[in-house]
Parts: C-alpha cells; structure tokens; sequence
C-alpha cells in the first residue's frame, strides 16, 4: 500500500483507518489462536517429569493435575 502511494505512514489520518480496519481481524485471529493453543492436549514426557494435559484445564483445575 505504501509502494502504490495508498498508505502514507507518516498521516495520522491514514494510520488511525489502518488500525480500525485491521485491529479487529488481528483480534480475532489472536483470540483463534489462543482457543485453539489453549484446548489441545500436551503429552506426557517420557524422559522427564512434565505437566500433561489441557492447558485450560490445567488451568483452572489445577488440582485435578496435582498442583
């Protein structure tokens, strides 16, 4: 966009319209990641003593995980 003349980056006019068009898409791709990072199961180590389980599980029933 900067190449193309569309963006300058030095208007503050242009940067503010950039964030509010992609500030809403990164969220919710971060959000995404997170649920998804968040719900997946960590195997157990077979070499070392390490948490296994699910993330948010482990989270908020830490007791059920031993800690």
């Amino acid at each position: 966009m900067v190449d193309s003349g569309l963006l300058q980056i030095d208007d503050p006019v242009h940067l503010e319209c950039l964030r509010f068009c992609f500030i809403p898409l990164i969220h919710h791709a971060l959000n995404y990641f997170t649920h998804l990072w968040n719900s997946h199961r960590i195997r157990q180590q077979r070499h070392m003593e390490a948490p296994n389980g699910i993330p948010t599980e482990m989270y908020y029933l830490p007791e059920a995980y031993g800690t």
